[in-house]
């Protein structure tokens, strides 16, 4: 799947032990072996667990996602889905006008002579 933007992660996970939204599916990314949480609130509507990812803040590229669930008596089970592929536009660059002024003052004064008459 090739993703852009903000998109929703989701999960469906649950326990006879205690699996609530005091104790939610977390949800992490991969790429080149490096695995980052996905930052941002999960939302727990159970079974189903739920967080945005905002795929514009990570460079482009292939990435593996993985949803990991933990009941209270520490018991974990992991999802995977590999094969995606964040694709966004680069970002635009912003021109920057700058205003400036410069006042000169000279060595010596300055004497004024009329050019013409008029």
């Amino acid at each position: 799947a090739t993703l852009s933007g903000s998109v929703s992660v989701s999960a469906s996970a649950s326990s006879s032990v205690g699996l609530t939204s005091t104790n939610p599916v977390l949800f992490f990314y991969n790429v080149n072996n490096v695995t980052n949480q996905l930052p941002g609130t999960v939302t727990a509507t159970p079974p189903t667990f739920s967080i945005p990812w905002d795929t514009t803040r990570i460079p482009n590229g292939a990435y593996t996602l993985s949803a990991v669930a933990t009941d209270l008596n520490n018991n974990k089970t992991t999802a995977t889905v590999g094969n995606l592929t964040v694709t966004n536009p680069p970002p635009t660059n912003t021109c920057f006008v700058f205003d400036h002024t410069a006042s000169v003052r000279p060595r010596r004064p300055l004497t004024l002579r009329p050019q013409g008459s008029f």
